[in-house]
């Protein structure tokens, strides 16, 4: 069976590629979604991507998680 992972990421990299393309790049969430997906696949993990601007809701899906996942990674952004 394969190990799950959960990547949680933080408020407003959801604007990544859309807000100061001129510091943050043109690459978006989508495809920085889309890369993590493939590097896990290759590592042989399944994996789920949450994205969240709140911070109760980003809580509770972490909580959510011990039950869920092998593993967590939190991308926290502005935190």
């Amino acid at each position: 069976m394969k190990k799950r992972l959960l990547v949680i990421h933080g408020p407003n990299i959801n604007l990544t590629g859309l807000r100061e393309t001129g510091i943050y790049g043109k690459e978006t969430l989508e495809d920085i979604n889309a890369e993590i997906l493939s590097h896990a696949a290759a590592a042989g993990f399944e994996c789920e991507i949450y994205q969240s601007n709140h911070e109760g809701d980003i809580i509770d899906r972490l909580h959510a998680a011990r039950t869920e996942f092998d593993g967590v990674v939190l991308n926290a952004g502005g935190y």
